[in-house]
């Protein structure tokens, strides 16, 4: 990739955030890292995860897809949030498998950015997949525009 991968900034700036807090006793704690063109996390689901008996949730899955896709801008240097998303799941994901997480910018656009997300085992197999739209929050100018 365009240059050597780097981890988010310790402290993390949202402790208790969900995917990538640190101290939030719940949350993923996943450890982000950017290599200029992708944002990687690595994931091991634990039996907390699971939804039928030995597979991680759907929205664990839906989680771990969002998490990467929101965090995206930020490493980007943009104020952007995830506005939408869609996550396909195309196989049953193990707990207690080590996993791989992705995501990359698909186009940069007038309001923010399109994004994807795949979520794979160490084989590379793909497991779920997502798509994103990041938009900028809208300015203190367009709040009051007619059908905002």
């Amino acid at each position: 990739m365009a240059s050597e991968a780097h981890r988010h900034p310790a402290p993390v700036p949202y402790p208790h955030c969900y995917g990538c807090g640190a101290e939030n006793p719940i949350g993923l704690h996943l450890d982000l890292a950017f290599d200029g063109g992708e944002l990687h996390a690595r994931f091991i689901p634990l039996d907390d995860h699971q939804g039928y008996p030995g597979i991680v949730h759907g929205g664990v899955i839906s989680s771990l897809l969002y998490e990467l896709m929101a965090n995206m801008p930020r490493y980007l240097g943009d104020d952007a949030v995830l506005h939408r998303s869609a996550v396909t799941f195309h196989r049953p994901v193990p707990v207690a498998e080590p996993l791989l997480v992705f995501a990359r910018v698909v186009e940069k656009t007038p309001r923010g950015w399109r994004l994807a997300a795949e979520l794979s085992d160490e084989n590379g197999r793909r497991l779920a997949s997502a798509t994103g739209e990041a938009i900028r929050p809208a300015s203190k100018q367009d709040e009051g525009a007619p059908g905002r």
